[in-house]
């Protein structure tokens, strides 16, 4: 990155830049703080200028006020990026959401006779009666079954005697009944 050169106007400005940052003249040294503390805030404000110039990626003119207002115009671009993506991000959580409301978890577990049966499922369209009607169909005799409800999501237990039935047979069976 170049430095600041002086131009034969007396002004000093960066060269790739060519924003005038100031004019450069020869002071005297401050005889008291009232007089340094002027030569001190343009000297701060001219530093802040440039970092602001190394920052905005499109500056219309080399000006401060231009650099100013293209700042802002900046700056409202990115707080709207910001706001559409934080949007698209809560439709994708809110997607999810819904998508493991509605998705079915299935667990079986064989032991001997009896199925260890586990289901994870959204609460809507009645679960719990699917469930049942496809263990109906089943044939099983239902030893154990409990159902509980957290934020909208079913978990049911069973524990069933199901003779002649593999963990993957009932485990296929009820994932075919319970996504109709």
């Amino acid at each position: 990155m170049a430095g600041l050169v002086p131009q034969p106007n007396g002004l000093v400005s960066d060269s790739d830049y060519e924003l005038v940052l100031a004019p450069r003249v020869v002071k005297k040294k401050a005889k008291n703080h009232l007089e340094a503390e002027p030569q001190l805030l343009e000297k701060n404000l001219n530093k802040q200028f440039y970092t602001l110039l190394l920052v905005v990626p499109k500056v219309s003119k080399m000006d401060k006020a231009s650099l100013l207002a293209d700042a802002v115009c900046y700056i409202n671009e990115q707080k709207q990026k910001v706001e559409e993506l934080e949007s698209e991000l809560e439709m994708r959580d809110n997607t999810k959401v819904n998508c493991e409301k509605n998705k079915k978890n299935i667990q079986v577990k064989m032991v001997g006779e009896y199925a260890v049966i586990r289901v994870q499922s959204g609460n809507s369209d009645w679960p719990e009666l699917k469930l049942m009607s496809a263990l109906g169909k089943m044939e099983a005799k239902i030893q154990h079954a409990t159902m509980s409800c957290v934020d909208d999501v079913m978990f049911q237990d069973f524990v069933a005697k199901i003779p002649c039935a593999t963990e993957d047979e009932v485990k296929a069976y009820l994932h075919t009944r319970l996504n109709k």
